[in-house]
């Protein structure tokens, strides 16, 4: 991660718990842990190189590291994966990283070495791996270039999308290409997380990098970020409104359309799923429309940054899209008691009744287990080749009236 802020302990702080969150996500939900796979995943997300980190969680027993190179986390590591930073890690990091604090963000270029990971544990790779290349690293501290400045000076602002608790959304057009996008103006972003603003500007940056690293139809594509004053985040335009806009107004969507929308919406979450990422705020304003009808999560790495997401990974991910698609069908909100959807909606084939019950039952050991599973479940529910299958979701791209669910597909 490249910034011109001065390292503090309050930084490589917040760094250490990302990374152990990060470690504790992959064992939950049995994903590599290899020293390798840990440090890809985070990438350049962090302020130092990931062998520094290594070398603290190491010394300090938040973490062991196996002859294979595989990670695992101790019971302190997890207690600071599930509670944050404690009083005594602070005092930790400031004793170990001290020659660090306050440092020139230059000078710690070296740290960002692959090879350092090498060294931190103090053997040979694998033979199967191969050298890594070293890629130049821009400089730091230079004033950027009219080529290098944020993606966000070419865009003129229009109108208003819309307005939630962290800033506005506002129309945007580019000023050469001409092609639309969704500016998201953030007011005082410091809030969202009750510290310091270089530290913030730090996990902004790491959290929308996440959503960024995200390519499919069913999550809103990030084309960028400008920080360069109040933080903005250009992404892709979703005309069509958030589902709860779209549920309450007059033209609200029909069952086939919701029922489109949301396996699209578990094919989203499956990509995800698949690249180390859960959502942890899935609500009806978090799930946008474009023009054409095609649902889309949105808000990734800003529900982390808020403090609001859930910290039950893709388990309450799964949950809350099940007791969303419960709401939308039957108009009434999702709980423990709930009448199954049939017995409220008659036009709801009875299959899908067992599958939102299993979506949303209260024990987690007992929902579907991840997001392909989920959505496979709803497609063999439906039985219709017009919602397609696994690893064919199909995108609709025409503006055509689509037939009720239980009319005879065509084709």
């Amino acid at each position: 991660m490249s910034t011109d802020q001065a390292i503090s302990a309050e930084l490589l702080s917040a760094d250490i718990v990302f990374i152990v969150q990060c470690l504790n996500d992959s064992l939950r939900e049995a994903r590599s842990t290899h020293m390798m796979d840990v440090r890809d995943s985070i990438g350049g997300s962090v302020t130092l190189g990931f062998s520094a980190y290594l070398r603290f969680l190491k010394q300090h027993s938040y973490v062991t590291l196996s002859a294979e190179h595989v990670l695992s986390l101790t019971g302190t590591g997890r207690m600071v994966a599930n509670q944050g930073a404690t009083p005594k890690l602070n005092e930790q990091v400031q004793l170990f990283f001290s020659h660090k604090l306050n440092a020139d963000p230059a000078a710690m270029q070296s740290e960002l070495e692959d090879r350092a990971v090498l060294e931190a544990v103090e053997s040979k790779p694998p033979t199967w791996m191969a050298p890594p290349k070293t890629v130049p690293a821009p400089a730091r501290g230079t004033v950027p270039t009219k080529a290098q400045t944020p993606l966000a000076s070419p865009f003129v602002l229009g109108d208003p999308v819309g307005r939630g608790p962290n800033g506005r959304v506002v129309r945007a057009r580019h000023s050469i290409l001409h092609f639309e996008v969704a500016i998201k103006e953030l007011r005082e972003p410091h809030l969202l997380v009750g510290n310091s603003a270089s530290l913030v500007a730090s996990r902004l940056k790491r959290e929308v990098s996440a959503q960024a690293r995200l390519r499919h139809p069913a999550i809103v594509l990030i084309h960028d970020l400008d920080q360069t004053g109040a933080p903005m985040i250009i992404e892709e335009l979703c005309e069509g409104g958030n589902l709860r806009q779209r549920m309450t107004s007059a033209s609200r969507p029909s069952l086939l359309e919701l029922l489109r929308a949301f396996v699209q919406l578990l094919d989203g979450l499956t990509l995800a799923e698949t690249e180390g990422f859960s959502h942890g705020n899935i609500k009806a304003e978090n799930i946008l429309f474009d023009r054409y009808g095609n649902a889309k999560l949105s808000d990734f790495g800003l529900s982390r940054l808020s403090g609001r997401s859930d910290s039950g990974g893709i388990l309450a991910d799964v949950a809350a899209i099940g007791a969303l698609l419960y709401q939308s069908l039957t108009g009434q909100p999702h709980s423990p008691t709930a009448q199954f959807v049939s017995k409220i909606n008659q036009a709801v084939p009875h299959g899908i009744d067992w599958v939102l019950d299993k979506m949303t039952t209260e024990e987690p050991s007992e929902r579907y287990q991840d997001a392909a599973e989920a959505r496979d479940a709803l497609l063999s529910a439906l039985n219709d080749p017009r919602f397609g299958r696994p690893g064919e979701i199909p995108v609709m791209t025409t503006l055509a009236p689509l037939e009720e669910y239980g009319a005879e597909a065509s084709g």
